[in-house]
């Protein structure tokens, strides 16, 4: 009966094993970790972009005026909450309630406009304030003199 040649470097060793499983388990403990970042990146960044959908939407609605009185009448500071637990809110789902307020200020130059300084503040899940500031400019024309300019 022939017996086979017994070749000592055939296989890996425990210690060689052990040593790959540990680098495995490095590797994959270290992609979690990333995981996690990313899901909580994710989640500031949603509060982010709502944050701004709800101050442009307040700029908006401040450029609807009918009439150069509307315009006076609207046109005034103020200060609202987008409440996240309201479920047929902008808000909805985010994990922060965001704090508008919106200042209103005749334009420099002595130009027929106003300045609107939007400010949206919210604290993240981790306690730090944060906020996201506009400014935006409104003229003062009759929204029909606009359709006639156009119309010349």
């Amino acid at each position: 009966m022939n017996k086979l040649p017994h070749n000592p470097q055939a296989g890996f060793t425990l210690i060689e094993v052990m040593i790959a499983a540990f680098v495995v388990g490095v590797g994959v403990l270290g992609l979690a970790k990333l995981q996690s970042g990313f899901f909580a990146n994710l989640g500031d960044t949603r509060v982010q972009t709502t944050a701004l959908h709800f101050a442009q939407q307040k700029i908006e609605s401040l450029r609807l005026f009918s009439s150069q009185s509307d315009f006076d009448r609207r046109l005034v500071s103020g200060a609202d909450t987008c409440d996240p637990a309201a479920t047929d809110s902008l808000c909805a789902g985010i994990n922060a309630t965001l704090n508008r307020s919106w200042s209103i200020s005749a334009c420099p130059n002595s130009v027929p406009c106003r300045q609107v300084v939007l400010t949206v503040a919210w604290t993240d899940p981790e306690g730090l304030a944060k906020k996201l500031t506009l400014t935006s400019f409104i003229a003062r024309h009759e929204p029909v003199d606009a359709g006639v300019a156009i119309a010349d």
